[in-house]
């Protein structure tokens, strides 16, 4: 897992690279999705995984998650044709997911995330932080 020297990454966020990796993302959902305020999910990385995860969650968990995508480019699915990228983002968007752009994880506290974006600084809160950033195509 490359978490690209963001303090804390390792230590308050979930990786999502292996199967053991989705089970215990499960587990902690289940676990948190019991009280009556939705679960507050930041997924950080807006290529193939981020994205396909964040749209699976949305389905799975519907109002029971406040979700938000962070990427650091200026579009999902960099690698992908424009169509894609611009379905994508639309539909991420029509189903609630918050998908924010042009924004780098500046460190990842037990409290959720800071943001640095031209030049601000912006904190996210979060119960579940999911790290997919950093994961390429075999």
């Amino acid at each position: 897992v490359s978490y690209a020297g963001v303090a804390g990454a390792r230590e308050h966020s979930f990786p999502f690279y292996t199967l053991d990796d989705a089970l215990q993302l499960r587990e902690a959902l289940l676990t948190r999705r019991l009280g009556a305020a939705p679960v507050r999910v930041v997924v950080v990385g807006g290529s193939y995984i981020g994205v396909e995860l964040a749209a699976n969650l949305r389905e799975w968990l519907g109002d029971k998650v406040d979700l938000t995508l962070v990427h650091r480019s200026d579009s999902l699915l960099s690698n992908s044709e424009e169509h894609n990228r611009r379905v994508g983002t639309q539909r991420l968007r029509s189903s609630g997911v918050k998908v924010l752009l042009d924004s780098s994880v500046a460190r990842v506290t037990e409290d959720g995330v800071a943001l640095s974006a031209n030049g601000a600084e912006q904190q996210l809160s979060a119960d579940i932080v999911v790290w997919t950033a950093g994961s390429k195509r075999r």
